[in-house]
C-alpha cells in the first residue's frame, strides 16, 4: 500500500514522501527523492518511547545475542567484515559502536588492533565485559564525548536503529582522528532480497527506524564525509531468511515478543551443517550479487573532508 504523506524527509528535507506498508516493522515513510525510509511511530507514543520499545526486539534478558545459533552466524559475518577493514588499517585504535555479541571486536583484537566498544544494551555490555573480556562501555553513543581518539570506527547495523542518523554521524565525526576511516553498515534497500521479498523483506522490523540505499546514504554523508567506496556483503544465510520472511503473513507491525524465535529454534549444529553445503553452492551467486552491490548488508567506507 502506498499513499502520499505530508511529512518531510529527515535526510534530504524533501516533501515527496509516500507511506509504504504494511511490513513486519509497521509502515514506513518512503522518500521518493533520496530513497531513504523512516518507520512511522505509533500515535500514542513519543519518538523516544517508540525507539526504546522497538529496541526490545534486539535487547532483552533473553536476547538472541545469547543464542549459539545467532553467534555462529555472526562469527562468519564478522570475518567477512574484518577482511574488508584489514585492507585499510593494520594497527591503531578501533571503536565499534554496537558490538552486540562481540564477534567482530574479538576478531579485531586478535588481529592486533586496540579495540573499544560502546553498547546500548546493559545485557550485552555485561556479557562482553565479563565473559569475553572486551573493553565496552554502556550507553547511547551520542552521549559520549570522544575527541579525535580513534583511527577507525566500525558502525555495523546501528544507524538504522537510532532516532537521529544526522546527529549520530556528527558524533562519529568528533570521535574519529583526522585521517581515520569509518565503516558504516546497514541493511541495503537495493539488495536483491529486498527487490524479491518486497514488503516481506527481513530488513523491515520494529527495531529499524531508518533504512537506506546507496543514493540516500550518499546524501547522508554529503556534509562532512568523502566516500571512498561502497561494498555489500551477502552472507549465505540471508537467502534462507528471505524465503522464511516471504512465507509469513504481514498485516502490520509484528509483536515485540516474537524477536529471535526462529534463531532459538535452530541448533548451531544444524545451522553449521546447512552452511557446510550452502556456502560453496551459493558462493558464485553471492560473488555476482556483491559485485553488483546487491548484497543484504550495505557498507559505506568514508573519510572526513
Amino acid at each position: 500500500m502506498k499513499k502520499k504523506s505530508d511529512k518531510i524527509c529527515f535526510n534530504c528535507q524533501g516533501e515527496n514522501l509516500e507511506i509504504f506498508g504494511p511490513t513486519q516493522g509497521g509502515y514506513y515513510y518512503q522518500c521518493l527523492g533520496c530513497g531513504s525510509e523512516t518507520r512511522r511511530s505509533k500515535k500514542n507514543r513519543s519518538i523516544q518511547k517508540d525507539f526504546e520499545a522497538s529496541q526490545q526486539t534486539c535487547y532483552s534478558d533473553m536476547d538472541l545475542l545469547e543464542t549459539p545459533t545467532f553467534s555462529s552466524i555472526q562469527h562468519l559475518v564478522a570475518r567477512e567484515r574484518m577482511k574488508l577493514v584489514s585492507k585499510f588499517i593494520k594497527n591503531g585504535r578501533l571503536l565499534e559502536i554496537g558490538p552486540g555479541g562481540g564477534e567482530f571486536m574479538t576478531i579485531a583484537s586478535n588481529f592486533g588492533l586496540d579495540t573499544f566498544g560502546v553498547e546500548h544494551s546493559p545485557v550485552a555490555k555485561k556479557r562482553l565485559n565479563e565473559d569475553l573480556g572486551l573493553s565496552v562501555e554502556c550507553g547511547l553513543f551520542e552521549d559520549f564525548n570522544f575527541e579525535a581518539e580513534f583511527d577507525v570506527i566500525v558502525n555495523m547495523h546501528v544507524i538504522e536503529h537510532v532516532i537521529d542518523p544526522v546527529l549520530h554521524l556528527k558524533t562519529v565525526k568528533r570521535a574519529l582522528k583526522k585521517n581515520g576511516i569509518l565503516f558504516l553498515g546497514t541493511p541495503n534497500l537495493d539488495s536483491w532480497s529486498r527487490v524479491i521479498a518486497g514488503r516481506k523483506w527481513q530488513g523491515y522490523t520494529p527495531a529499524h527506524q531508518h533504512l537506506f540505499k546507496i543514493d540516500s546514504m550518499k546524501k547522508l554523508f554529503t556534509p562532512d564525509w568523502n566516500i571512498i567506496n561502497f561494498k555489500t556483503i551477502e552472507s549465505w544465510e540471508n537467502w534462507p531468511w528471505t524465503f522464511i520472511s516471504m512465507l509469513r503473513d504481514v498485516d502490520g507491525e509484528r509483536p515485540l515478543d516474537q524477536a529471535g524465535q526462529v534463531s532459538r529454534r535452530l541448533s548451531p549444529a544444524l545451522l553449521n551443517a546447512i552452511g557446510y553445503f550452502a556456502r560453496p553452492i551459493s558462493w558464485p551467486l553471492r560473488i555476482i550479487q556483491n559485485s553488483m552491490r546487491g548484497g543484504f548488508e550495505l557498507i559505506a567506507i568514508a573519510k572526513l573532508k
